[in-house]
């Protein structure tokens, strides 16, 4: 039986001094503008508004379609094509993968 705890207590270590080791200092996302805009500064804008209504428009996908965004139905594609429209809009094309 001591063998068994002693067997889980290593793990646990091991485990807990893995993560502890693997992860980083700062796990905060932070985004960074580049180009040189007005002023001669870096700046980064991020349209809120632009998000919450394409986030809005996602959501109301569930209410509108009978079983919302699941996969393979009509909700699914009208999703699909609206995301490739949106990303259009904004200049981010898909790339070929051959």
């Amino acid at each position: 039986m001591e063998k068994k705890l002693l067997a889980i207590f290593v793990c646990m270590l091991v485990i807990v001094s893995t993560t502890i080791l693997i992860s980083p200092d700062d796990l905060q996302v932070k985004a960074a503008g580049e180009g040189n805009y007005s002023g001669g500064a870096n700046r980064l804008e991020i349209n809120t508004t632009y998000i919450h209504s394409v986030t809005q428009e996602l959501s109301n996908i569930v209410d509108t379609f009978d079983r919302g965004r699941s996969f393979g139905t009509e909700g699914e594609l009208y999703a699909s094509a609206r995301i490739e429209d949106w990303m259009n809009e904004i200049g981010l094309y898909d790339t070929p993968t051959s």
